[in-house]
């Protein structure tokens, strides 16, 4: 995988085990100066091995954004095993909404790409879970790393993959170090497919100097309110992570009138626009 100079793929993993086919599907080298987090890389490529739990995912997710990210499109993916009530073990799935088990607060990655892997709502928990209610995933870390992630990236480049390690069928108890590494490598590929997406989606981020372009265009043309600018950025960076176009070949803006309709007309061509996974 060859990435552009100034975009980074940040993988923040809780065991070792988790790592271990990651550092080798990527040729990572072990970062021997950093001492605080196991840390592997390449000019490219970051992965941390947090530790379990909520706190420790954030608190790795932090550091590492600190280590050769600064000014950098970054994205970010959280890749580990997770309980499920009745998901066989082995599946695949991207988290479409993570819940805090203890604040309740709920994060939404933006998944703007089609993809086969199955999504849901991931539960993080403070402590491993044996007892699954609905069709929520239970993890330990997913709401740490995401909350962290939003203070250096935006949406649509962090993401949760989860992998089910055990059901109400094969207990949590039962799963070994050596099943955790065989449920990563047995699906490197959906792993390997998701990272090419997201630094696809990063470069273009990256790219964005005409998307600042266009944010100034339209901001001298409209009066937005600080919400309304905010919903404007988060579209541009939609539109742009999905085609390298300008927005303003496809809007009228001799028919627009006022910010709120723009913004409904971006929204309305970023829907229409075709996705790639």
């Amino acid at each position: 995988m060859t990435l552009a100079n100034d975009t980074m793929l940040n993988f923040v993993v809780a065991l070792s085990e988790e790592a271990r086919p990651i550092i080798q599907q990527f040729r990572l080298k072990r970062l021997h100066s950093i001492n605080a987090f196991p840390v592997y890389g390449n000019d490219e490529v970051r992965l941390i091995v947090s530790g379990i739990g909520k706190l420790a995912a954030a608190t790795a997710t932090g550091y590492l954004a600190g280590i050769d990210s600064a000014g950098k499109a970054t994205a970010w993916l959280n890749v580990g095993v997770a309980g499920s009530k009745s998901l066989p073990v082995g599946q695949t799935v991207l988290a479409h909404q993570i819940i805090d088990a203890v604040s309740q607060q709920k994060f939404y990655p933006t998944i703007y790409f089609d993809t086969d892997c199955v999504t849901a709502v991931v539960n993080t928990v403070s402590l491993p879970e044996s007892e699954y209610l609905g069709d929520y995933l239970y993890d330990m870390e997913a709401a740490g790393f995401y909350s962290a992630a939003l203070r250096f990236s935006s949406t649509e480049l962090i993401h949760d993959l989860k992998i089910v390690s055990d059901n109400d069928s094969f207990h949590v108890d039962n799963v070994s170090k050596s099943d955790v590494v065989n449920l990563i490598e047995q699906n490197m590929k959906d792993i390997t497919q998701l990272a090419e997406v997201l630094l696809s989606g990063a470069a273009l981020l990256d790219s964005m100097d005409s998307g600042k372009e266009v944010f100034a265009t339209i901001n001298e043309k409209f009066h937005f309110t600080v919400s309304q600018q905010a919903q404007l950025t988060t579209l541009l960076q939609n539109w742009f992570a999905i085609t390298e176009t300008s927005p303003l070949v496809n809007l009228d803006m001799d028919v627009i009138k006022n910010a709120r309709m723009l913004l409904g007309e971006l929204q309305k061509k970023i829907d229409e626009l075709p996705l790639s996974y």
